[in-house]
């Protein structure tokens, strides 16, 4: 089953927000992922698609993919690891 979460384009235009209003367990995704700054509440990743913001909250923010579908499923991914 798909996590309910919204995918829509950020404010300033420059990437994607993916929101699922769910906690997130950082330490499991950098885990799996290579990590580029790691602090408290937040990870910045290196995915196939590029660099994703994940927020403990539940955000995700992709700023270097425009492919929605990409998108999606490097979300769904994320959201999988972070939930388990």
């Amino acid at each position: 089953m798909e996590p309910p979460f919204t995918i829509n384009r950020c404010k300033t235009k420059k990437g994607y927000s993916v929101k699922w209003n769910k906690r997130l367990d950082l330490s499991k995704v950098g885990k799996k992922y290579e990590v580029e700054m790691d602090t408290p509440i937040l990870l910045v990743i290196k995915t196939e698609n590029g660099k994703v913001l994940v927020h403990e909250y539940g955000e995700l923010i992709f700023r270097e993919c425009e492919d929605e579908e990409k998108i999606r499923e490097t979300a769904k991914e994320i959201y999988k690891i972070a939930t388990q």
